[in-house]
């Protein structure tokens, strides 16, 4: 995150590009990935751990939109699918490219850092 805020001074030690004057207009949005696959629900599951909050995930059905946790402290509703939200042509697998922010900002993720 410190290389994407400093990314002009950081693009141009990194690459052949010139400096550019410090200003929005010079300024680029990355894609960070590690190159590993995870579920959304394996993302939510870590955001509530790390809060000290244990879920017990509910997989009954195959179907992503039927899956629910529940608090395990207490059993209560903790995560429900709302289906008003859910789009149809959402691909199951999203796959990203974070070549950019390797290149211009030469960065790699921590192998030892463990997201999930």
């Amino acid at each position: 995150m410190c290389r994407i805020l400093r990314q002009i001074e950081i693009r141009a030690a990194a690459t052949e590009y010139k400096a550019q004057t410090d200003e929005g207009a010079n300024y680029r949005d990355y894609i960070l990935a590690t190159g590993e696959t995870h579920a959304v629900w394996e993302l939510v599951d870590a955001a509530f751990r790390l809060v000290g909050l244990e879920l017990e995930w509910h997989f009954e059905t195959d179907e992503p939109a039927d899956w629910r946790a529940d608090f395990s402290a207490t059993g209560s509703p903790a995560v429900v699918v709302d289906q008003d939200f859910l789009r149809v042509a959402e691909p199951t697998t999203i796959q990203v490219d974070p070549a950019r922010a390797r290149q211009e900002l030469a960065g790699r993720p921590d192998p030892d850092w463990k997201y999930f």
